[in-house]
C-alpha cells in the first residue's frame, strides 16, 4: 500500500502564519479579532486578477502558488479543496445586483462566475495550467477532512502529487445566523476566516511527514476511536508529541489530556482544522524525530467529529 506524505504547507489566518518556517514562533494568544494577516498578493497573483477577485479567491490563489513554490512537485494529479461556505460573498453580490438591476439592463457576470463553491479549485487549476482531477468538498465542519480523505485516495490510486486546500471567509450573515441559533456571545465573537494549502506526495524523503490516519467518527466516541486507531499502529495516546484540538460548533470543554486548542488562536471557521493539520505538520518538522506523531482532533458538532494522525518517518 502506498504511503502519503506532506511535502509543503502554507496558511493565511488571523495570525502572522504565511510562509512562517516555525509556527511555534507565532504568538499564540486568545483570538481577539477577525482581521486576516494577508500577504502581498502581487507577489503571487497577476494585478488584473487581484482587482476582480474576492478575498477568499485571493488568499487561496496566493497560498496555493506559495505552496507549489515550496516543493519540487511538478506533476499534480489532482486539485482538491474543502470549504464550508464556498464563495458566498460573490453569491450575495450577484443576487444583490440581480434584485437591484433596472429592467432590461445587463447584469455583470463576474460575481456569478465566481460564486460557485468550486470556483476556487477551478481558478487554481487555471493558474497552474492543470487539467487533472478537480474537486471541491462541502461538508460543513468536516469539509477539510473529506478533502484530505479524497487526496489520500488519489495518491494511493496512483497520483504522484496532489494539491489539497481548505478555505472559508467570514461573512456578516454568519453572526446573524448564530444569533438565531442562540449561540452564546463568546462563540459568536470567535467567528473567523482563513485558508490552508498543502502538497501531498507519494515520495518519501528523510524526515518525511506521513499522513497515518484520517477518520470521521461520532463525537461521543472520539477518544475511544482514537485509542483504537493508534493501537493499530502500536502507538499510545500518551506518547503523542502534541495533540491539537479544535471546536467548531461546540463550546470548549476541558479534556483530560495535554492538548492545545488551535481555535483559540485563529478563531472558528468551518475548515479551521486545516490549520490544526498545518500545526501538526510544523511541529513534527521542527521538533519531531523518527517515530514521533501528532494528532488533530476536530470537534465539529454534536454528532460527528474527526481524527487525523501525522507521523514523522
Amino acid at each position: 500500500m502506498r504511503k502519503v506524505f506532506v511535502k509543503s504547507a502554507v496558511s493565511i489566518t488571523c495570525l502572522d502564519t504565511f510562509l512562517k518556517e516555525n509556527l511555534e514562533e507565532v504568538k499564540k494568544s486568545v483570538f481577539v479579532e477577525k482581521k486576516l494577516v494577508e500577504p502581498n498578493y502581487k507577489d503571487y497573483i497577476a494585478p488584473a486578477m487581484i482587482r476582480r477577485s474576492s478575498k477568499v479567491m485571493k488568499m487561496s490563489l496566493a497560498s496555493s502558488q506559495a505552496c507549489m513554490e515550496g516543493t519540487d512537485a511538478e506533476d499534480l494529479g489532482a486539485i482538491i479543496v474543502g470549504s464550508g461556505l464556498g464563495c458566498l460573498m460573490d453569491t450575495e453580490k450577484f443576487l444583490h445586483s440581480s434584485i437591484t438591476a433596472e429592467s432590461d439592463s445587463l447584469i455583470p457576470p463576474l460575481a456569478f462566475i465566481q460564486s460557485g463553491h468550486n470556483a476556487v479549485s477551478g481558478q487554481i487549476a487555471l493558474q497552474l495550467k492543470n487539467q487533472q482531477y478537480n474537486m471541491t468538498h462541502v461538508q460543513k465542519g468536516l469539509s477539510f477532512e473529506y478533502s484530505l480523505l479524497d487526496a489520500v485516495l488519489r495518491i494511493k490510486e496512483g497520483n504522484k502529487a496532489v494539491m489539497l486546500g481548505a478555505v472559508d471567509e467570514y461573512i456578516v450573515h454568519l453572526d446573524e445566523l448564530a444569533q438565531r441559533m442562540a449561540w452564546p456571545d463568546e462563540l459568536r465573537e470567535q467567528l473567523s476566516e482563513g485558508c490552508s494549502f498543502f502538497v501531498l506526495s507519494e515520495e518519501e524523503t528523510d524526515a518525511a511527514i506521513e499522513v497515518l490516519e484520517v477518520k470521521t467518527v461520532q463525537t461521543q466516541n472520539l477518544i475511544d476511536e482514537l485509542d483504537t486507531l493508534l493501537a493499530g499502529h502500536s502507538l499510545t495516546f500518551e506518547s503523542s508529541l502534541s495533540n491539537f484540538v479544535g471546536f467548531n460548533e461546540l463550546p470548549v470543554v476541558d479534556l483530560e489530556f495535554p492538548h492545545q486548542v488551535y481555535t483559540e488562536w485563529v478563531g472558528r471557521y468551518f475548515t479551521s482544522s486545516a490549520f490544526g493539520f498545518h500545526l501538526a505538520y510544523d511541529t513534527l518538522k521542527n521538533r519531531g524525530k523518527s517515530g514521533d506523531f501528532c494528532t488533530v482532533l476536530n470537534f465539529s458538532d454534536a454528532q460527528f467529529s474527526s481524527i487525523v494522525v501525522l507521523r514523522r518517518v
